[in-house]
């Protein structure tokens, strides 16, 4: 859950935070406030009582904590990171707070359990997919199953979401009316849903990573030189355009295309001359991350897959070359742990000299150190669209 170097990490775990951050907003510097503001929402019934249940209160709590701005201006949050800050709380800590600022409220279908304390949800309104953890350990293999619906808050934590207050399941019978109702949502307040282009250009995030496995066989393919490479990257795009078809149209892109009077074309791709003479090219494709062609990465998988790995040469150095190399993205060692997570461990305790090394534990401290700019940049789009033509795909 900590994803914070040196000695003091164990002290800023998020839940904790979160507890201390709401102890806060609970004080008597905010009671005038909380109690106008509980009243705007809620009203007051006969005798004083507020008319809401245990938890419209919670979910209420948790807004007021972190959103509604007090007289100064600033949100309980704010106030709290500004205390925090001055006792000497490490400003990475107080960056990371203060995007809890931006709780995303909605409508989640539960797409996967991803273990026990972490999901991978789709918001329906917007369509943007999140992993999310819960600080309660056990809650989400406990209670939480795929397809499930549930109303939740969630806010950011380094590239992830934590729940926030209480998330509200609905039962299996109920979903298709609930769908129902979020679809009149999005008819009548198409401004809360992703704009039409930004649902484009997701699609076409999508239908390039399924062409990209019909065409390769897998979702990364070594090419022996960039040359190569880049030859089969233009039959690829080729294919893309004119024989892969659209689950959603049962169409193709050029078909899509020329039905609203475009004629079209391969995408122009230039590579650095350093990547063409390269040898031993890996091209990998995520359908969030985007495309990214990477040097010496058979060499890189082999080093994961292969018993005898401290015989490759020069093995350890290449381990540190990813590491270090701003341009390589976390997704090649992500993908190595997550397939051949014992070899892994070998693998990080010989290249690191580590006695020890526990993915769970030392992984993601391990990306922290090297890849914090992608674990901490907002998610984001991989292609330009270009008309209806082909995209063209951003990647590494």
């Amino acid at each position: 859950m900590n994803r914070l170097r040196g000695k003091k990490a164990a002290k800023y775990d998020p839940g904790d935070l979160k507890g201390r951050v709401l102890d806060f907003a609970r004080s008597d510097r905010f009671k005038e406030e909380f109690t106008q503001a509980i009243k705007e929402r809620f009203g007051v019934g006969p005798g004083g009582t507020i008319v809401a249940d245990e938890d419209e209160l919670d979910n209420f709590f948790d807004w007021f904590a972190l959103e509604r701005p007090t007289r100064s201006g600033k949100t309980p949050l704010e106030l709290f990171v500004e205390e925090e800050r001055r006792k000497g709380m490490p400003e990475e800590v107080c960056q990371q707070l203060l995007r809890w600022k931006n709780v995303i409220e909605g409508l989640f279908e539960v797409r996967k359990l991803l273990d026990r304390d972490t999901i991978l949800a789709r918001e329906l309104l917007s369509g943007r997919e999140y992993v999310v953890k819960s600080n309660i350990p056990g809650f989400v293999a406990e209670n939480l199953v795929p397809s499930q619906l549930l109303f939740s808050r969630i806010v950011p934590w380094y590239d992830h979401y934590y729940f926030s207050g209480v998330s509200v399941g609905y039962p299996p019978e109920a979903r298709e009316e609930i769908l129902k109702l979020a679809e009149g949502v999005r008819e009548k307040w198409p401004e809360l849903a992703l704009d039409k282009e930004l649902e484009r250009a997701l699609a076409v995030q999508e239908e390039i990573y399924r062409a990209f496995v019909e065409f390769f066989g897998d979702d990364e393919v070594v090419f022996a030189t960039g040359r190569e490479m880049a030859e089969k990257m233009r039959d690829f795009y080729r294919y893309y355009l004119f024989e892969h078809v659209w689950e959603s149209t049962g169409k193709t892109m050029a078909q899509q295309a020329r039905e609203e009077g475009v004629e079209p074309r391969l995408p122009e791709e230039e590579y650095p001359p350093e990547l063409l003479e390269a040898r031993d090219v890996g091209v990998l494709i995520d359908p969030e991350e985007g495309i990214f062609m990477l040097p010496r990465y058979g060499t890189f998988r082999r080093i994961f897959t292969e018993e005898d790995f401290e015989s490759i040469p020069g093995y350890r150095q290449l381990i540190y070359d990813y590491l270090k190399e701003d341009s390589i993205p976390p997704l090649p060692f992500q993908r190595m742990v997550e397939r051949y997570p014992e070899q892994a461990k070998r693998v990080f305790k010989a290249a690191l000299h580590r006695r020890k090394f526990k993915l769970k534990r030392d992984f993601d401290r391990l990306m922290r150190r090297y890849k914090r700019k992608w674990l901490e940049r907002e998610p984001g789009l991989w292609v330009t669209l270009i008309s209806p033509r082909a995209p063209g795909a951003r990647g590494g």
